[in-house]
């Protein structure tokens, strides 16, 4: 009779104990698809969604497939790019509320070139055309943000992206305005399809040459002149700086630093420790038990990919009375309690 070292609000049972804790509580990269929910009802509701948006889904108008899935982004987007004409004619016009913003011949700093920071470059672009001076600091060496993929983990890592991450919004309403996806592309997109994207983007609009790469930022304040932003270079070859700006666009994400829950004696816990923000593939959980630690759309999503190669995997979510099991194998538990050094409860 071994009991769980991982207090998961359940009675003492017969069990292997958990070598792995596995921390989906945020700041970690989103990545899963209405094809995993985990009880029978929203699997209903999944496939009744799904059906819908079929049922209006025509070629060459993807347009109706993001109005059924959000029940009238058509329209949205249509004022989006209502918006957006009326923003070229007050440029052209010289009265942009970016021209009124940032002074005639002054200097706009964009920090971080993922999504936002190359839509806010691209914007300025748009809005000011050559009336204002745009540079971009990239703390890494290519445009993408969290969007970027990488084998490794470390504080030197600023992605959360693992190797079998999808989208979980249809490509149809993730798009740039006036940038759709290569309609050949499938609805869930893997993370090298937004990144290639990103990647065009920039190139299209030509905002690669006004990138600073391999350069982070490391403080900014304000002045009398404007907004002070100093930056030191992360490579040999770049130097570091300093430099007044007439505005500001902070674009650095909110991925990059995983949000790690107290937890009451987790030094007790005899087996692996981790959070989602560093996983990447399930063969490390191989014939483990593992604990998943929150039910949010990454919690969910590796709680999935690890259940196909891990002994058994338990994830405590809120809203859960009793052990219940879902989709995958899993079982679903009430929020996590405590941790005991040897899983007597208590």
């Amino acid at each position: 009779r071994i009991a769980m070292p991982v207090r998961l609000g359940l009675p003492r049972r017969d069990g292997p104990s958990p070598r792995f804790l596995l921390l989906a509580s945020g700041a970690a990269a989103i990545g899963t698809t209405f094809a995993m929910f985990s009880t029978p009802r929203s699997a209903a509701l999944a496939r009744a969604f799904r059906a819908r948006a079929r049922s209006v889904l025509t070629p060459g108008n993807p347009c109706a497939y993001a109005a059924a899935m959000t029940g009238g982004m058509c329209s949205a987007k249509a004022e989006s790019l209502r918006r957006l004409a009326t923003a070229r004619a007050e440029r052209d016009s010289g009265d942009s509320v970016c021209q009124r913003w940032v002074p005639k011949g002054g200097v706009v700093a964009v920090i971080g070139a993922g999504a936002a920071g190359l839509s806010a470059a691209r914007s300025m672009l748009e809005c000011a055309g050559d009336d204002v001076s745009i540079e971009v600091f990239e703390q890494g060496d290519e445009v993408g943000g969290t969007w970027i993929f990488s084998e490794e983990v470390g504080d030197d890592i600023h992605s959360s992206m693992y190797a079998n991450l999808k989208t979980n919004i249809p490509k149809e309403v993730m798009p740039f305005i006036g940038e759709e996806f290569d309609p050949s592309l499938p609805s869930y997109l893997t993370h090298s399809q937004v990144l290639d994207y990103l990647k065009q983007f920039a190139v299209k609009y030509d905002l690669m040459p006004l990138i600073k790469f391999n350069t982070r930022v490391t403080q900014l304040s304000k002045s009398k002149e404007g907004w002070v932003l100093e930056w030191k270079g992360d490579k040999s070859g770049v130097d570091d700086g300093k430099k007044i700006y007439d505005a500001v666009f902070i674009c650095n994400g909110h991925y990059t630093a995983p949000i790690i829950p107290k937890l009451d004696q987790l030094d007790l816990f005899k087996g692996k420790v981790t959070h989602a923000h560093t996983y990447r593939k399930p063969e490390p959980f191989e014939g483990q038990t593992v604990a998943v630690i929150g039910a949010g759309p990454s919690g969910v999503d590796i709680s999935l990919e690890i259940a196909k190669k891990a002994k058994k995997v338990y994830r405590a979510q809120k809203g859960v009375d009793t052990p219940t099991e879902a989709l995958g194998g899993i079982t679903v538990v009430p929020p996590l309690i405590g941790i005991t050094d040897d899983g007597e409860k208590g």
